[in-house]
């Protein structure tokens, strides 16, 4: 599912055919898509390529922001498409569970991709314009984005980097570092509970848009070669995602953002020189 935002765009190219099916109507506005199973075609332009696929989004929004007008296609390895694409794509419907079967967590946020493609390349030169996308911002907003180009307008903090040389991920915390509830509140209590929901609506997990580990290099390094919990974004643009926020494919869970543009984080937290 997800939200149509302003996606005004410019580029050239020829025309597709008859019988194309809007991404936004794949995505439908439920957590699911109501084509599961289906092969359908649409078209769309390629926004953020992975080493399994690309992410792609609707030339013109649906104007329903309940149903997102943008969408994964797994290729399964490096996909041989171009960024600023305009492609039309034949593919099955599937929901994509990022854990184990048994992580409620991911099963109730599966991805909508497409899948077993078969891709068209209509023109080139095309542009969407990112989303505004504010914090907080509850589940049901993040998954009407999901697919798409976001911006996010404001200060974001590097909370946890513990799995960015394994995975290229960084937990991070939009409108300030994230603090964990317990060290501040007594457990269980409802000051840690309140802001254990805080938390959870200001939080976003930076993932490199790559399935490989230990990456050489290291993405989002800064000075010092290291990134340090506390660093800070004034912004970020990118492609809204869902995934494991831990090794374990029974755990932790989060929205993630894949960044569409460059990301340089700034030492906020330095050490002393003692």
């Amino acid at each position: 599912g997800g939200t149509g935002g302003s996606d005004s765009c410019s580029g050239s190219g020829t025309g597709g055919n008859a019988q194309i099916i809007p991404i936004a109507s794949i995505q439908g506005s439920g957590a699911t898509s109501p084509l599961v199973g289906q092969t359908v075609s649409t078209q769309g332009v390629v926004t953020r390529l992975t080493n399994t696929g690309f992410y792609m989004q609707s030339l013109v929004e649906d104007g329903n922001p309940a149903t997102s007008d943008g969408i994964f296609v797994y290729t399964t390895s490096a996909p041989s498409v171009s960024l600023s694409q305009l492609v039309q794509v034949a593919g099955t419907v599937t929901e994509f569970n990022a854990g184990a079967s048994t992580n409620a967590l991911t099963l109730a946020h599966t991805i909508t991709e497409l899948t077993s493609p078969t891709i068209t390349v209509l023109g080139s030169g095309y542009s969407v314009t990112p989303t505004v996308l504010s914090f907080p911002a509850t589940e049901a907003q993040l998954e009407a984005v999901e697919g798409m180009v976001v911006q996010i307008n404001q200060t974001i903090t590097a909370s946890q980097n513990y799995f960015l040389g394994r995975y290229g991920q960084v937990t991070l915390g939009v409108g300030g570092r994230l603090v964990k509830p317990t060290n501040v509140f007594p457990a269980g209590s409802a000051d840690a509970q309140a802001l254990a929901q805080a938390n959870a609506q200001r939080q976003l997990l930076l993932d490199d848009g790559s399935s490989l580990q230990n990456v050489n290099p290291m993405p989002y390094i800064g000075a010092d070669n290291t990134l340090r919990a506390g660093d800070t974004l004034p912004g970020l643009t990118g492609v809204i995602d869902y995934g494991l926020a831990t090794s374990d494919n029974t755990g932790l869970a989060l929205y993630k953002i894949v960044p569409t543009q460059s990301v340089s984080f700034t030492r906020a937290n330095p050490r002393t020189s003692t």
